[in-house]
């Protein structure tokens, strides 16, 4: 089922999070990842872990990985995920790690720091940034 499928009610768990007919691997990514890639692999998270890192374009920009993690854990952005999780399969897949960062996290949060907020997005990364609109998300 494509992740943009939403979930039926009957559904048990999220085929996202069933297991995957290939096997993840975190080879290609940056090295500053390898303790959250552990992490996530311990929490039975690194498939989905993998799915959002492609999905926010953040392997183009590693070092906004902490802000991606950070938002994900604030209140008002938790809640919306779990009110959205049945409905969608990626808003579930979103949520899992969320929840998981949230109580199970603390660790790799402090270890990945958000960015400053004191530096517009255009200075801070150069190039294309049209495709990346997910990498850095507004204040609500």
């Amino acid at each position: 089922m494509p992740l943009s499928r939403p979930l039926h009610p009957d559904q048990a768990e999220s085929p996202a999070l069933a297991a995957p007919r290939f096997l993840p691997t975190p080879a290609h990514l940056p090295d500053e990842w390898k303790r959250l890639c552990a992490w996530a692999q311990e929490v039975e998270l690194l498939a989905p872990l993998l799915l959002l890192f492609d999905a926010t374009g953040a392997i183009v920009r590693p070092g906004a990985i902490g802000s991606i993690l950070h938002f994900l854990v604030r209140p008002n952005v938790l809640d919306e995920l779990e009110l959205w999780a049945p409905e969608s399969a990626a808003a579930d897949v979103v949520y899992q790690i969320a929840a998981k960062l949230k109580t199970l996290g603390q660790e790799v949060l402090k270890l990945y720091r958000p960015l400053p907020d004191a530096q517009a997005a255009r200075t801070r990364f150069a190039g294309d940034l049209e495709y990346l609109y997910l990498l850095l998300p507004a204040e609500n």
